[in-house]
């Protein structure tokens, strides 16, 4: 939390030296400094934060420690960081969630493409080839000669 008076950063939590923090820190950075390498593809996309992570407890409070071997994820790219959008993500998960991810919907269940070949058991080139090709709905995911019921 910055002091309006002295223009300090108050650190009275003790956690600037977590992950957490820093997390939190390049969080807003991305989203609200013009300047910022990254602000094109967040704060320029209106991405922002929601009105309780401009402090770090609360951030901290409603995500709790990052564990070992995941970072932040927005669940809906295109969303902004908040609470119900956000959660600790292996990066397999993250790269899985990206604005250039191929999508599929079946039966409501809305997944990548990649996710929905491995629960088929379908051989991910083919799938992505059949998908270049203008293939969509379940039939993407069909071995050669499999039948639907």
């Amino acid at each position: 939390m910055k002091n309006e008076t002295t223009g300090r950063f108050e650190t009275a939590h003790g956690l600037t030296h977590t992950k957490e923090y820093a997390v939190w820190g390049n969080m807003l950075y991305r989203c609200r400094t013009p300047s910022a390498p990254q602000y094109a593809d967040y704060g320029g996309r209106g991405i922002d934060v929601c009105e309780r992570w401009p402090h770090f407890e609360a951030f901290l409070a409603d995500m709790g420690e990052c564990p070992l071997g995941m970072s932040l994820e927005r669940i809906d790219v295109n969303g902004s960081y908040a609470p119900e959008n956000c959660r600790w993500a292996t990066s397999r998960e993250q790269a899985r969630n990206r604005r250039n991810s191929r999508v599929m919907s079946i039966s409501g269940e809305t997944k990548p493409l990649i996710a929905w070949a491995e629960e088929f058991g379908a051989h991910w080139p083919t799938v992505a080839s059949r998908w270049t090709r203008g293939w969509r709905g379940i039939h993407i995911l069909m071995h050669t000669g499999e039948r639907l019921c």
